[in-house]
């Protein structure tokens, strides 16, 4: 299995993000708080309907101020997913 690509917008606490892939392997790296673990659940949440810890109902939206989602917003989630069948 391959992800060619993602992009999300308003996913969590990720205002944008899109990133293609080429061959080989992709490191996602940064600091605490930056949207690492945001961009594995949206990897897991389009193959499975589940996040990083295995929850299926988990909070997608941003949230304000008083830790409340926001409303209003246009969510995107989308990738390619590439599967390569194989008969051993």
């Amino acid at each position: 299995m391959k992800l060619n690509w993602l992009k999300l917008k308003n996913f969590k606490g990720l205002k944008e993000f899109g990133i293609e892939l080429s061959e080989g392997e992709t490191t996602i790296k940064g600091e605490n708080g930056t949207g690492k673990t945001t961009v594995f659940d949206v990897y897991l949440w389009l193959l499975f309907g589940k996040d990083s810890t295995g929850r299926s109902e988990f909070g997608i939206r941003p949230l304000d101020d008083n830790n409340q989602p926001i409303k209003g917003l246009v969510l995107v989630a989308e990738g390619e997913i590439e599967h390569e069948d194989t008969i051993n």
